[in-house]
């Protein structure tokens, strides 16, 4: 295609710095423009400070650009998706769903009846007239349900120059939700809790940092945390962004996620940059990736992988190329490169589908 190419982006975002859906849309807009016109309707009422080149529009006029292909970001955050599907329908637009996760076995299973419901009535002709379903990764794609074509697109991230190579373990950290099932940290306090001993002879400690996700998670982890006498190796935190994120991940050695299902963890890509070895879990999507790389160790989801994960770092004679692969490969993944390559797929889906 050789005109430029014009994506109507659709969403309902919340004003959340930890929240991912958020943080990529945001961060895609800040760069995309250089490879193609964006059009974007918001349906939520948080407003968002975003590149100027970017047309925003609102639901009474969103109609009179010129669309190409339009996509779904988080499919079902919003029951006014399905109106706005119709009527692309009717002017033959072609739409995305981009499920950021939301389409995994695992996250199905949660409020399992009404999505069920939903995806079966209210959502089924939305959902099924879609082009295509966009992933962050294969694993993610084999493990969730597909509407018409598959493609695979991650997310980017902002290069990072700051980089000093880490040398050994001393600060173990996890950034992000606090979310006790999803992200695992009950499957990593466990493991931390057989390594205590260990942990404290070699002065380890690690640190959660995170916004509460809620009253019980929050005291699932301190009362943890106080229960098992873990007070000296493990620190419960309030969230940080900004400054303070950057100068958490600079003064920390590992970073270290046991998500039981995700999409492309942002968290993940942005400790790679700062030269931060990873351990992650399979449930981020992420596991073959690093050990592919040696930028870390990726391993099943479950608590005895975790805790071999945890001693390999602690023992490992490669650490400081494992920090410099980590800082390759988290580089590897430019907004410019994503950006480019989300184009040229969606380019290649509008010339499908009008036959060209």
């Amino acid at each position: 295609m050789d005109k430029r190419l014009n994506i109507l982006y659709i969403s309902k975002l919340r004003k959340s710095n930890a929240c991912g859906v958020t943080t990529a849309v945001l961060q895609l807009f800040e760069y995309i423009y250089d490879f193609a016109n964006v059009i974007w309707l918001d349906l939520g009422n948080d407003k968002f400070e975003v590149n100027k080149r970017i047309t925003r529009v609102d639901i009474d006029n969103y109609l009179n650009q010129n669309i190409d292909i339009a996509v779904f970001e988080d499919p079902f955050n919003s029951v006014k998706f399905c109106k706005i599907a119709r009527e692309l329908k009717k002017r033959d637009i072609p739409y995305i769903l981009f499920p950021h996760g939301c389409f995994h076995s695992i996250a199905l299973k949660r409020k399992a009846l009404k999505k069920s419901i939903a995806i079966k009535t209210v959502f089924k002709r939305y959902l099924n007239e879609s082009v295509a379903t966009q992933f962050l990764s294969t694993n993610e794609k084999d493990n969730s349900i597909v509407f018409n074509t598959p493609i695979v697109v991650p997310n980017g991230i902002h290069t990072n120059s700051n980089f000093s190579e880490k040398k050994t373990l001393r600060k173990l950290v996890f950034i992000g939700r606090k979310d006790v099932h999803n992200k695992g940290l009950d499957i990593l306090l466990k493991a931390v809790l057989e390594l205590k001993e260990p942990l404290i002879q070699k002065g380890i400690e690690l640190s959660i940092y995170g916004p509460k996700e809620s009253e019980k998670d929050e005291e699932y982890i301190d009362s943890f945390i106080k229960k098992m006498h873990l007070e000296k190796i493990v620190k419960n935190n309030g969230a940080v962004f900004g400054e303070e994120k950057e100068k958490v991940l600079i003064e920390s050695d590992v970073f270290i996620q046991t998500s039981r299902h995700e999409g492309f963890p942002m968290s993940i890509l942005e400790a790679l940059t700062y030269g931060l070895p990873v351990i992650v879990t399979e449930g981020t999507n992420f596991s073959n990736i690093v050990n592919d790389h040696n930028a870390g160790v990726g391993v099943p989801t479950s608590k005895e992988s975790v805790v071999n994960a945890i001693k390999i770092i602690m023992n490992c004679n490669d650490f400081v190329l494992k920090s410099k692969n980590a800082y390759s490969l988290g580089n590897g993944y430019s907004w410019d490169s994503i950006c480019k390559k989300t184009v040229e797929t969606y380019s290649e889906l509008v010339r499908k589908y009008h036959g060209n």
